[in-house]
């Protein structure tokens, strides 16, 4: 999107009436807005600046973050179901006022700009006389020579011309945000008109649609769910990551500058199903690299089977948790995300309530994911991954980036999940605490695993290695 942006100004800026496609340069905004979060639409704006600025200069690069500010309000207007004209009203507004702040501070900032500006208007004034004088000597007019400026009060073109410009500079403050408000008024009226049909066509094409499919889930409860199960099954059944087992795997990185990158070396793990394992170890002892052999990564060295393919977020496959939860979830609203990459005959049979309740998520269906929490944003995450039913659920210290509460919450989720699913868990994380109730637990250090038993018999042998951490992270908690 950031891309199609960029094209509409750059060819707005060469094409003589190419300003005329300001009208529609907001679109790709908007339909990030409709679509994701906040920081999406931001994020879009500053790469369209910074590729703006490097083909058309400065001026046009920052109109960037005013197509941006009408952009959003028409996209998350048009997801929220708002009045056209509450939409209308908050787009031209934020555009008013973005780009009344950028040019306040653009001029405050550049003196030698409004020395130009200065300079333009007294230009403009100096043709308006010639103009002037040219149509006051055309005697079919009935004038005679100095008639014009007489009829305004001056004596001469020229007193009336320094007039008018010295009343420019005495009143611009007042005069830049009403030409503005003139300006952006119609302009966002028709950026609207334009931008809506179109993310409509969005909103129709994009799922055939989340809300249609559970709508027709609402009015049909019963409508075939077992048949539309049994084919979604059907089409995913050769994935299966279940029972894992690792034989003297090794994952190995190319060195850097002569320097060898840890990994992990002769692994040896059985993994089956309805199991909750734990994998702790101090940073950089290889515990990434084994959780990218769970997932799938081809080992270097040794053998890896399963019954069949990973199924990396398909259905019945494997899913992964990482540590930055608000770069997971991936819809604008909690139901959006969870539907996210289903089938369509998924997502009429998902229960959602169940799903949020599941997972500790009080939150309804209908709420925006902005408004979420760190913790309840991981919480959401995981939501979304058991909407695939996976079979394996990967957490990469999914737990790491939460505040103590919301830490401790995820935490035991995590480790009920394998008793309420029956599906395995993987839990890597540097707190002990967090994997005392876990079935199996992973001790790796220096790229080796170092101890692989029960929590009773592991455990006593890592505390006093994080001793630290296990104190912070009790404490915290």
């Amino acid at each position: 999107m950031a891309d199609l942006a960029t094209f509409l100004s750059v060819v707005g800026f060469l094409l003589p009436f190419g300003g005329a496609l300001f009208i529609l340069s907001p679109a790709p905004y908007a339909v990030l807005a409709s679509r994701h979060r906040a920081k999406t639409v931001w994020i879009a704006a500053l790469l369209a600046t910074i590729l703006v600025f490097f083909f058309t200069g400065p001026m046009n690069a920052l109109s960037q973050f005013v197509l941006a500010s009408i952009g959003y309000p028409i996209g998350t207007g048009f997801r929220q179901q708002r009045h056209p004209r509450v939409i209308l009203a908050m787009a031209f507004f934020a555009g008013w006022a973005s780009s009344l702040f950028l040019t306040l501070s653009t001029l405050f900032f550049l003196k030698d700009l409004r020395m130009l500006i200065q300079e333009e208007i007294e230009a403009l004034g100096r043709t308006i006389v010639t103009i002037g004088r040219n149509v006051d000597g055309i005697t079919p007019f009935g004038w005679q020579p100095g008639a014009v400026p007489q009829q305004m009060g001056h004596t001469s073109y020229e007193s009336a011309t320094q007039d008018m410009t010295g009343w420019f500079s005495d009143y611009w403050i007042v005069l830049l945000p009403v030409g503005l408000a003139f300006f952006f008024l119609p302009t966002v009226w028709a950026a609207n008109i334009f931008i809506t049909p179109a993310l409509q066509r969005i909103r129709d094409s994009f799922l055939p649609s989340i809300g249609s499919l559970l709508s027709e889930a609402q009015e049909k409860p019963t409508a075939q769910p077992n048949e539309n199960r049994g084919e979604c099954d059907k089409e995913n059944k050769l994935a299966n990551p279940l029972p894992l087992v690792l034989e003297k795997a090794s994952l190995h990185y190319p060195a850097i500058n002569g320097f060898p990158r840890a990994g992990i070396r002769q692994a040896d793990i059985n993994l089956e199903t309805g199991l909750f394992v734990g994998i702790t170890g101090l940073n950089g002892g290889g515990k990434t690299s084994l959780i990218r052999l769970l997932a799938g990564h081809p080992p270097t060295e040794g053998i890896v089977s399963r019954p069949g393919p990973v199924g990396m977020g398909e259905l019945g496959g494997t899913a992964l948790i990482a540590q930055r939860p608000e770069t997971q979830v991936l819809g604008a609203r909690i139901k959006d995300d969870l539907c996210w990459g289903l089938p369509p005959a998924e997502v009429r049979i998902l229960d959602i309530p169940h799903l949020l309740e599941l997972v500790g998520l009080d939150k309804e269906e209908d709420q925006e994911t902005a408004g979420l929490s760190g913790g309840e944003l991981q919480r959401l995450a995981v939501a979304s991954a058991l909407a695939h039913r996976p079979r394996l659920l990967l957490s990469d210290e999914s737990t790491s980036m939460l505040d103590p509460i919301g830490r401790q919450k995820a935490a035991r989720l995590l480790a009920s999940l394998p008793r309420k699913l029956g599906i395995t868990v993987v839990h890597v994380t540097h707190i002990l605490w967090e994997i005392e109730k876990a079935d199996l637990v992973i001790a790796v250090e220096n790229g080796r695993i170092r101890w692989s038993g029960p929590p009773d018999l592991v455990l006593p042998y890592l505390r006093p290695m994080t001793k630290k951490t296990e104190k912070k992270g009790k404490e915290e908690t």
